[in-house]
């Protein structure tokens, strides 16, 4: 099966989790073996009367035992009109180790036709998806297949709190343009947990805003993973242009 429609797949299904579990879905982009996965570019929830227009950022920095350094960026538009209409994707990325592919396919989220769509500028064509039953499939031609999930898409689960974990209110603050709220997470892993010899801690400070529905900023300091920092940057709330999320109409269905 093409990787394109494994990651329709994925995108598909992980919409289905996270209605019904509250999940973001992420992307997942890697070079070297390296991954960025986790607080990365997280799918704007599908959400009527809080239109947006903005730039997901996500950038990691990790220091090797070695002594190199290793930074990684992606950028995606992201929009979403006010029905309630997503649209991802056309991903840039880079790494200070080299280059590595950037997709230009574009997802709409449709919750009023209860449609969502895969583009491929470069072909014209078009994969639609829908839900039957609960169930997320496919339709390309006359054909209806299950997802699955391909590897370029995790899906990850809601945060919770464990024993180790201490939570700080950091007030309310503008950030990058909007209002937001933050909070400061501090997880220790004790000794010996996962055979570390002394405390490891990691800190993670979120900044959520309620008016948009959307977080806005993350910064994550873990001594295994290094720093992962998201932002939604050049907000806009005017809403955009309708036919952002419309397939064009010399697409083609895919085959």
């Amino acid at each position: 099966m093409d990787r394109r429609y494994l990651f329709v797949a994925g995108l598909v299904l992980s919409a289905v989790l996270r209605a019904q579990s509250g999940a973001f879905q992420f992307f997942a982009i890697s070079s070297g073996g390296r991954t960025l996965n986790q607080d990365s570019l997280p799918l704007p929830p599908t959400e009527a009367a809080k239109p947006f227009s903005a730039t997901a950022s996500v950038r990691t920095h990790d220091s090797l035992l070695n002594g190199n350094q290793v930074d990684m960026t992606a950028t995606m538009p992201e929009y979403r009109d006010a029905e309630g209409r997503v649209r991802t994707g056309e991903m840039r990325a880079s790494s200070s180790i080299g280059s590595f592919a950037s997709s230009n396919l574009i997802a709409i989220y449709d919750p009023v036709a209860g449609v969502n769509y895969l583009l491929d500028p470069a072909k014209k064509t078009a994969v639609k998806a829908a839900m039957v039953g609960g169930t997320a499939t496919i339709s390309r031609g006359n054909a209806m297949t299950q997802p699955q999930i391909g590897s370029t898409v995790s899906i990850a689960p809601p945060s919770s709190r464990g024993q180790n974990d201490f939570v700080e209110n950091l007030g309310t603050t503008t950030v990058n343009g909007v209002t937001a709220r933050g909070t400061r997470t501090t997880v220790t892993i004790p000794i010996g947990a996962i055979g570390n010899d002394r405390e490891l801690r990691s800190v993670t400070e979120r900044w959520f805003s309620s008016d948009l529905n959307l977080l806005i900023k993350s910064v994550s300091s873990d001594p295994r993973f290094g720093t992962t920092t998201y932002e939604l940057l050049n907000v806009s709330r005017t809403p955009p242009d309708p036919s952002l999320f419309q397939v064009p109409a010399d697409y083609l269905p895919a085959k």
